[in-house]
Parts: structure tokens; sequence; C-alpha cells
């Protein structure tokens, strides 16, 4: 399986083509330590700049944090442990199966 793109909120394209938006993601039980990958095609841009995933929502509630990757491109996903003090450790790969969250990009 692989995440899933819909409901995309687009902005009309600003001079020189930058484009922004919103769009949401599906999430799968395909997480693989490192992140979900997310590309450029994925939101119909050729250059993804930004992605901004939500700070809350059900996963944020739940005591997982989301963040992007700049540099490889993927989507990560933390889990907070209070009962050991340990930190946040990566997710399990089904953790936030079937979970939706709205990210904003921006691009070209």
């Amino acid at each position: 399986m692989a995440i899933t793109f819909q409901n995309f909120k687009r902005k009309p394209p600003e001079k020189g083509g930058w484009r922004r938006g919103y769009a949401d993601l599906v999430l799968d039980n395909g997480y693989q330590a490192g992140g979900w990958a997310i590309t450029a095609a994925n939101l119909g841009l050729t250059t993804l700049y930004q992605l901004t995933p939500p700070s809350a929502g059900v996963a944020a509630s739940r005591g997982f944090l989301l963040r992007w990757n700049h540099a490889t491109g993927k989507l990560l996903a933390f889990q907070g442990s209070t009962a050991s003090n340990a930190g946040l450790k990566e997710i399990d790969a089904a953790d936030l199966n079937g979970e939706v969250i709205r990210c904003y990009y921006e691009g070209w």
C-alpha cells in the first residue's frame, strides 16, 4: 500500500509558477524507518519546496508528532514515550494506518 493523496485545495498559481495548497493524506501501514516518501509529483508539482503536516488533530491527540524531512523528501512520524521518559521514537508501521491528515504544501 501507499499513502493516498486526495481532496486537493489548490490556490491559483502565482507569478513565476509558485503554487500552494492543501491535500489530505491517508496514511497507510507501509511506514518504514525513515518515513513515508512523498514526491512533488504526488502533489501535482515539479518541485516540492515545503510540506507542513498538522501539529494538531487526531494523530497529535494520540501522542504522535509528524515532521517532513526536506533533505530526504519523507514524512516522519514519532510517538512520545512518557512511561519510559525515553523521548520520541519512530512509529511502528501500522500505528497511523488509515489516519487522514491535512498538509499544507508549496512549490513549483
